[in-house]
């Protein structure tokens, strides 16, 4: 029988489901609370307390990640990049930036995390990725071919998500953090909902510690 936990779990799960496949239409909390079939306030206070951020918040954490994968690759205009993530015109994007990004990650130290030590097997290849993946800093995404740049080996892009894919430590390596070249968030080991709300908890504490200095 499952427990009230388990069933907000599923909620939240397919909500944030909902939100990936359809943030380009910008759904309102109304929309995403009927899609689970909840009241937009019971919604909106049990999503906050999963997620430790609003469901609108999330939304825009995961609009801002795409949007900078699309200007990243150099080929899209802004009002291109405003229109493919859902946005009415470049003036929202320019807010959007602005709200999310204006104090970005690099103002805050990481140069001595705290430590933990692991003990891990794998080929060479395959170590040498999970090192990689140990240095993506919080809150930042990159991608396969950037990582396989990094190794020296621009055309292991493959086998670099192999790799990311055979980690078997999740969230401590965060691969979580490794999306496709074109914005689009992939698989997970763990589940691509999964993947979903730890990159949008990772972007809400950043904003939170950013807040608070």
């Amino acid at each position: 029988m499952k427990t009230q936990e388990t069933t907000n779990y599923e909620r939240i799960a397919e909500a944030i489901e909902y939100i990936q496949a359809n943030y380009k239409s910008q759904p309102r909390l109304e929309e995403i609370a009927a899609a689970i079939h909840l009241s937009p306030f019971h919604f909106q206070k049990l999503f906050t307390e999963w997620a430790e951020v609003s469901p609108k918040k999330f939304l825009q954490y995961i609009t801002v990640e795409h949007a900078k994968q699309l200007l990243k690759k150099n080929q899209s205009t802004l009002f291109d990049t405003a229109a493919e993530t859902g946005l009415s015109g470049t003036g929202r994007l320019h807010d959007l930036f602005i709200n999310i990004e204006v104090l970005h990650i690099f103002t805050l130290n990481w140069e001595k995390p705290e430590q933990v030590k692991l003990h891990l097997k794998g080929t060479d290849f395959q170590l040498k990725v999970w090192e990689t993946l140990l240095k993506i800093p919080m809150g930042e995404l990159t991608t396969y071919g950037s990582i396989a740049k990094q190794m020296s080996r621009p055309n292991a892009s493959r086998a670099v998500g192999s790799a990311v894919g055979d980690n078997p430590v999740a969230l401590l390596i965060p691969c979580h953090r490794v999306i496709q070249s074109g914005g689009i968030l992939g698989q997970y080991h763990w589940g691509a909902s999964r993947k979903t709300s730890i990159i949008g908890w990772e972007a809400a504490r950043i904003s939170q510690i950013i807040k608070s200095q």
